[in-house]
């Protein structure tokens, strides 16, 4: 059941992406580009904050979008949510927005039933909803990998990828757990972080300071179509620097 009053909900929104082949492999620039907006791997000091939101998609009326398209599908099924992204380069989602906070912590459930290489499954967190401008922060189970990347409508720029496999990712039709966490630093960059399955796998900060974050969604990015994740016991927590 959702907590957080939603001031807007966005429905299963369709773009075309670049990330399709983000988690196969980084060339020598690629690295450089890395270790750059990777300077410090000291973690913040957070604490906790709010229960934003706890979800168990067992009420369809929680929050989430319920919507087919010819591109996609991010629906209600048995207790969970499952998208589908059916035609080739495309990122289904689906989004739910709140208070802006300077952190936020997400866990879930994410199980990829079909696919192929290339297709990512994960989170969205926004920087600014109604400019469809934030961070998506992605699994490939398939590779296995990872890719995080900032985006601002259709345009994405990769902060970090796995660039090989990484035996923490469970394979297709297996369930991972997910635990995303994305921060605002006062006067510093915005960080990311990734672990799955109980194992932290990655830290990226990006230089670009934002104010905080107005909502989060769900995703599922394809390369060749056919593509289909189900998500499941969503909680959000909010983050406050200390």
């Amino acid at each position: 059941m959702a907590l957080v009053d939603s001031a807007r909900l966005g429905g299963a929104l369709i773009a075309v992406t670049i990330l399709a082949a983000a988690c196969g492999g980084a060339g020598e620039d690629d690295t450089q580009s890395k270790a750059a907006r990777t300077t410090s791997q000291e973690q913040p000091a957070v604490r906790e904050g709010e229960l934003l939101l706890q979800d168990d998609f067992s009420d369809s009326s929680s929050g989430w979008r319920d919507t087919a398209r010819k591109e996609g599908e991010a629906r209600y099924v048995e207790g969970a949510y499952r998208i589908t992204a059916k035609q080739a380069r495309r990122q289904i989602w689906s989004e739910i927005t709140g208070p802006t906070v300077q952190g936020l912590r997400l866990e879930f459930e994410a199980t990829q039933v079909a696919g192929t290489t290339g297709d990512l499954v994960g989170v969205r967190c926004y920087t600014d909803a109604d400019s469809n401008a934030g961070y998506v922060v992605g699994i490939a189970p398939v590779e296995p990998g990872y890719a995080l990347a900032s985006f601002r409508g259709d345009e994405y720029r990769l902060l970090e990828s796995s660039g090989e496999p990484v035996e923490a990712i469970r394979p297709l039709r297996e369930q991972n757990q997910l635990r995303v966490e994305c921060l605002t630093l006062p006067g510093g960059p915005t960080v990311l972080t990734l672990a799955v399955n109980g194992q932290a796998l990655v830290r990226a900060e990006d230089e670009a300071g934002h104010r905080g974050f107005d909502g989060v969604g769900l995703f599922v990015d394809t390369t060749e179509g056919g593509a289909d994740a189900i998500f499941d016991d969503f909680v959000m927590i909010e983050l406050l620097p200390d």
